[in-house]
């Protein structure tokens, strides 16, 4: 190591232990604010920070990932509500512009392993505690909204839409901000907005005028949930066959990792067709 290297590892190191320390201070007055359950002798905290495993970790020789994750998918659900402070805790996230560099910086060298968590893996551990609580996660609705609203962000609020639509058709009490998401200016807002009202399967008159509006949004991820959205409503979503019937020509491709399905907005478009007109569905084919 260089005499320029080791004087950057020993000011990034005082840096990092100053804020460490702070930090430390800081979680010992919350320790005693939020609960930390117990699981097989860990804190439920640890359970969540293997969560990081899923993105950020590369494999380890020797240790099966999935064991882990699914260990602290129990551990959540052992806690039930009683898990819901510390993930909201992580959705709270909020990095300032010190704690950037710092994390920034640390990222840059080798030398020093960095003791913060940045902000939207934090919420990335959220994401995943509450989609180990499942339904269990949705007596948290109201203060996912205060979050919501209090933290503008595509990441925060992403975080917050995937959370909800975990809840399934539990999740009905947050129909209304969905709603407001769809009409957000981020597309990927937009996208997740329409996936959970999707996963919640509230009433078709409630969800119909979303969807069909959707289906004329500028990005395609858009358009490609609401027609999922629309397939699943079957046959009372007869009133969009016009604009479905325009899109089945349409070979947009919409891989990635928040779409499962046909690689084609067409192809989505003809599998919606077969469950809102069953019969006509043929019939559509042929003049194709």
């Amino acid at each position: 190591m260089t005499s320029r290297q080791k004087i950057f590892v020993r000011r990034l190191f005082l840096a990092l232990a100053g804020i460490a320390v702070l930090s430390g201070l800081s979680w010992k007055v919350l320790r005693t604010r939020i609960p930390d359950p117990i699981y097989q002798g860990k804190p439920l905290s640890s359970w969540i920070e293997s969560y990081t495993m899923s993105t950020m970790v590369p494999h380890q020789p020797g240790i099966s990932t999935n064991l882990i994750l699914d260990q602290a998918d129990l551990a959540v659900r052992d806690a039930g509500t009683n898990a819901l402070p510390r993930l909201l805790r992580c959705l709270r996230a909020h990095d300032n512009f010190l704690k950037r560099k710092l994390i920034a910086l640390a990222e840059s060298q080798h030398f020093v392993k960095s003791p913060f968590v940045a902000d939207y893996r934090q919420h990335w551990l959220a994401v995943c505690g509450f989609n180990a609580l499942g339904p269990d996660g949705r007596c948290a609705i109201p203060e996912l909204e205060r979050i919501y609203d209090e933290h503008p962000g595509q990441d925060p609020q992403g975080a917050i839409l995937i959370a909800i639509s975990h809840m399934g058709q539990d999740a009905k009490e947050a129909v209304p901000l969905l709603i407001g998401a769809t009409k957000s200016p981020a597309p990927q807002l937009r996208m997740l907005a329409i996936s959970a009202l999707n996963e919640i399967r509230v009433q078709p008159e409630v969800t119909l005028p979303v969807l069909m509006t959707s289906l004329n949004d500028s990005n395609k991820f858009v358009q490609w949930s609401a027609v999922q959205g629309l397939g699943r409503i079957g046959s009372r979503a007869r009133a969009a066959l016009p604009r479905l019937l325009e899109l089945r020509h349409d070979q947009s491709s919409v891989p990635g990792r928040w779409c499962t399905g046909p690689p084609t907005l067409a192809e989505s478009v003809e599998d919606a067709l077969k469950t809102i007109d069953p019969e006509g569905a043929v019939a559509h084919a042929e003049v194709k």
